[in-house]
């Protein structure tokens, strides 16, 4: 079970990154110009993670604790 308060930042963030490979999938067979393709591929990705980070922050905002990282450098 997710603990909400600390582990839901990992949750979206790979539900994002599932959501944002499946519209590539489909980008890949509704564009076959490989020209096109490549600029279209970066716009949706740019849109589609602006729009999650600012649901992200939204969510924060509301409540959700971000996730604390403690990063130990190596002795």
């Amino acid at each position: 079970m997710v603990n909400k308060q600390s582990d839901w930042e990992d949750v979206y963030d790979r539900r994002v990154s599932n959501m944002v490979r499946e519209c590539m999938v489909i980008l890949e067979g509704l564009v076959p110009d490989d020209k096109q393709r490549a600029p279209l591929r970066q716009l949706m990705r740019r849109t589609i993670y602006n729009a999650t980070d600012g649901l992200k922050s939204d969510l924060v905002n509301m409540g959700l604790q971000r996730k604390q990282e403690d990063f130990k450098f190596p002795t």
